[in-house]
Parts: C-alpha cells; structure tokens; sequence
C-alpha cells in the first residue's frame, strides 16, 4: 500500500470525552476527503491505559499508541515517529475539526510550500477572562493545534523541541525554526477547527507555564529581565479583563494577577539558571 497522504496526530492525555469528539470528526467518512487517504495516530501520555482501551472500542480505525511522557513536545514527536503520511497534521485532541479540514489542506498544497497554518475558532462568544482559547483568523502565529508540515520539512527541523516541558512556547519555538530553516508557512483559511474555552489555573499554579517561557527567551534571544516580563504579563492579563464580558469571573481572574506575579519573581533566578542550562543542552 502507498504512503497516506495525510498522518493526523493527536496527542491526549486523561481527556477521553474531549478526545471522542475530536476523534468523532476525524472518522473515515466523516471528513469530505477519501478515508484510505489519511491515518489516525493517537498518543497517549496518560498514566493508565484507559485512552487505549477508548479508542479501540469506539474508534478502531485509529492508531494507539503510547506517548513517552516527557511533556506535548515529546509527545507529538513520537506520532511522528509513527506517522507515514507525507504530510503530518498536528490537531488537539480538545479541537473539533471541520469536516472538510483535510480537503482544504489537500487543496492548498504546492510545491514551494512546506508548512500550512489552519484557522482556528472560538464559536463560543465573549468567553469568561479566566478561559482561554487559542484563536487564529489570520496567520502569523503556527499554534500548535491546528497545522500541517510536509514530512521532510519537519525531519528538517527535527520536529518539536522536547526541552519545552510544558503546553506552552513549543509551537511558537517550532515556528520560528520552520522560517529559520529557509520554508514557507501559508495560512489556510478554509482548513479549520474549533477551539472551545478551557478553563485556567489560578494565581501561583497559572504561574508555572511561565518556566517555558524562560526558556524560549534563553533559545531565541534576547533575554528579558524580570521587571520587563512582568510588566509584560501583568498588560496582557488585564487587556483580556478589559476585553471580555464583565462577571464574577473578572474580579477573579484580577485576583490572579497579583500572585501569578508573585510566584514568576519568586521562581525567576530559579528558572534562569534552569533555563540557562537547557538552552545550551543538545537537542
């Protein structure tokens, strides 16, 4: 049999309903494009093997397989590894795709062009400041969520960066080595998902993405200080405040602020030295 022309990867972890409808979208005969066409991969970076026994009974026609538990990075790495299509597409196992996501892929590809940003959505409207959604109408950004990358493209760039531990900074990071590299990135409009809101950590355990964000700033200078990280953080919370219907869930989410800060300032020499040290770590 020839290689798919699409491996779709989906990295979960301990997110069974959101994964059944993410997987519900992505079925043989539910997407517009032929089923023979593209592949399934789900890794798994749940400490049981509750997902495994999911997917086999509801959605057979989807690869399992284990994920390494090293963090998003390493997990999307190792469908990867599994992946034979020519093209891989990375979605979130809590985004609904469209079901005629693979068919506008299929119908932007050229020649010139390795690497192919999707839209997403948030149908939900005016969601509360202490949710979060990564919406992308335009382009420019790459999340993570919604992209597809040519196979030798991403072997080009060695895939994700597995120093990132976290769900935070790592598609941003790939991005900026897909254009380092010399490849194109085109946005495609019509190939979209939808992102429903989560809901945020609060306060010092909103805090701890940050150490990814440290790390970004020691691999893809220059380096910030804290008062400027800070200050940075604390405009970008309050403009979602400012920005998003007024409720309960706006004093809360201002009540955050503080301690958030709080527990960066606390943990900055901490995360320098760490992420100082990474940076320099071979990938």
């Amino acid at each position: 049999m020839s290689a798919p022309r699409f491996s779709i990867i989906v990295p979960t972890r301990d997110r069974n309903e959101l994964l059944a409808l993410c997987l519900e979208r992505l079925a043989p005969g539910a997407q517009t494009f032929a089923g023979e066409l593209y592949e399934v991969i789900v890794t798994d970076d749940s400490p049981t093997q509750t997902a495994r026994d999911f997917v086999a009974t509801h959605f057979p026609w989807a690869h399992w397989i284990a994920g390494p538990r090293r963090g998003p990075a390493s997990n999307r790495n190792n469908g990867a590894a599994r992946a034979h299509g020519e093209y891989l597409v990375f979605i979130d196992d809590d985004c609904l795709p469209e079901l005629d996501l693979l068919a506008a892929y299929d119908g932007a590809i050229r020649s010139d062009v390795s690497t192919y940003e999707g839209r997403i959505t948030c149908r939900e409207r005016d969601p509360s400041p202490r949710e979060t959604s990564p919406i992308n109408l335009h382009g420019g950004v790459l999340w993570s969520c919604n992209f597809a990358i040519r196979r030798d493209a991403f072997d080009d760039v060695r895939g994700f960066d597995e120093r990132f531990p976290l769900p935070h900074m790592e598609d941003t990071d790939m991005r900026d080595r897909i254009l380092a590299a010399g490849h194109q990135i085109e946005f495609v409009a019509s190939a979209s998902v939808d992102h429903p809101p989560r809901r945020l950590a609060w306060g010092m355990r909103l805090a701890r993405i940050h150490q990814a964000g440290v790390l970004y700033m020691f691999i893809h200078p220059p380096v910030r200080g804290l008062p400027w990280y800070l200050q940075n953080q604390f405009r970008a919370r309050v403009s979602v405040v400012v920005h998003s219907r007024k409720s309960i869930d706006s004093l809360t989410a201002l009540a955050s602020v503080p301690f958030e800060l709080l527990a960066i300032a606390l943990r900055w020499r901490q995360w320098n030295s760490w992420a100082q040290a990474t940076a320099r770590m071979p990938r």
